[in-house]
């Protein structure tokens, strides 16, 4: 059976519904870049992202993570896996009065080892599926969102969507090289992309 299926978290944090949704990259933009993340003691978080969330807290946006999950894929964590490293980051930033209200993640790739987790999806960036998704939940319009990633794979999905993205030079800083595409803005990280958004 395939698993075509996205991994959806909500959490009970405030926010107010009329604000833009921030879509943040997790691993080289919130999380520091490493190659997987297979263990809550792998996570360890940028400073100057955690101010970022704190700033969008303090005007109420809706915060939401989408991000690429292919360790699942290849088998080296599991599913269940992914949702307890994600519960840990938010559980950690929440003792930073850091608050987040959704981790969207794709666990597919398309040369998986698991056969199961081996499909071309939507989901994964630079698809748009996690995007819409989050979109959908929170009911807000497109054309008042902003994406941070460090990726160009981040930034194609935040335009293909309709998104303003913001590229770090945190992670990969852009030099995955796996899309040609311009984000709207070069940042020198997170924090410094939430001050020009506010």
């Amino acid at each position: 059976m395939i698993i075509n299926q996205f991994v959806k978290q909500i959490f009970e944090n405030k926010f107010n519904k009329n604000k833009p949704i921030i879509f943040f990259d997790r691993d080289g933009v919130l999380t520091k870049k490493r190659d997987y993340i297979l263990n809550k003691s792998d996570i360890s978080f940028y400073k100057s992202s955690i101010k970022a969330i704190q700033l969008f807290n303090l005007y109420q946006f809706p915060i939401i993570i989408g991000t690429n999950q292919p360790a699942v894929a290849r088998g080296l964590i599991t599913s269940s896996d992914l949702l307890e490293i994600n519960k840990e980051i938010v559980r950690q930033l929440k003792e930073d009065n850091a608050f987040i209200n959704a981790i969207y993640s794709c666990p597919h790739h398309p040369k998986a080892n698991l056969p199961e987790y081996r499909v071309n999806c939507k989901c994964r960036k630079p698809g748009t599926l996690l995007i819409e998704k989050g979109l959908k939940q929170f009911r807000t319009n497109i054309s008042k969102c902003y994406l941070i990633g460090d990726q160009t794979t981040d930034i194609k999905a935040g335009k293909d969507a309709g998104a303003k993205t913001f590229l770090v030079q945190t992670g990969y800083a852009g030099k995955d090289r796996r899309c040609e595409v311009v984000p709207d803005y070069t940042c020198k990280n997170a924090l410094q992309a939430a001050k020009i958004i506010l």
